[in-house]
């Protein structure tokens, strides 16, 4: 159980991709300003429960509760009016628009908290006010990466979703990365991670659900899931 009030509430849900079923059953929750991590496999269906928690694709059933309101059936733009924000697998960054172009796109829902939410972006990621004027795509990876959370905070979330926020990445920038998470719910942010890394999302999270198949297999925090021989065994090259 987890021990605080969830902010998020996900409940039996299930998603199907014709006659493929991604997500069958899944429940989870997400307290108040805390990491909870979401680890499987290639396919486990874990981008999918993203796109469904922020209203990318419809759940066949199931609910999604933010704050007690339900988010299923909403477009996208409400939810993130509801300030719960994802960061896709790939950034999805505007490559010929610049870094502060980019930024400012992100505070479309809450222009008037742009300026304090840009000087937050800056001092949370402090090379991306040096290359505000840069064109995205000329960024490097891992900035690439800085600038698709930045843009993400932009919208003042109370929930950030995280999709493989290390992939393609080098390892000291991927230390750099997770090393903003912590940052973000000590001002209030809580994050849903999902990330192949299973041994850093562990180590980052306080609670952890393992997805195979579409489906929860085990869950619980996650300092005794990283102990688990099975979780071990299957994701972080254990015996």
């Amino acid at each position: 159980m987890l021990a605080r009030s969830p902010l998020l509430e996900v409940e039996d849900l299930h998603v199907s991709y014709g006659k493929i079923r991604a997500v069958q059953g899944v429940s989870l929750a997400v307290p108040e300003a805390a990491v909870v991590a979401l680890i499987g496999a290639n396919g486990a269906g874990k981008t999918t429960l993203l796109r469904a928690i922020s209203g990318v694709v419809r759940p066949r059933r199931g609910a999604v509760r933010f704050g007690g309101e339900d988010l299923v059936g909403l477009p996208v733009h409400q939810i993130v009016r509801r300030r719960v924000v994802q960061v896709p697998e790939g950034r999805g960054m505007l490559a010929r628009m610049t870094v502060l172009e980019n930024l400012r796109l992100g505070a479309f829902t809450r222009r008037d908290e742009a300026e304090p939410a840009l000087e937050r972006a800056f001092t949370l990621f402090p090379r991306l006010r040096e290359r505000r004027g840069q064109l995205a795509g000329s960024l490097s990876g891992g900035e690439q990466q800085m600038l698709a959370i930045a843009r993400a905070m932009m919208a003042r979330p109370r929930l950030l979703m995280l999709d493989e926020p290390s992939l393609g990445l080098a390892p000291l920038l991927v230390r750099e990365i997770f090393r903003t998470i912590p940052r973000l719910t000590s001002e209030g942010t809580a994050v849903l991670l999902v990330e192949q890394n299973a041994r850093m999302a562990l180590q980052s999270a306080a609670h952890a659900y393992v997805l195979q198949t579409g489906r929860v297999v085990l869950s619980g925090p996650a300092a005794e899931l990283l102990a688990a021989p099975e979780v071990q065994r299957a994701y972080l090259g254990g015996v």
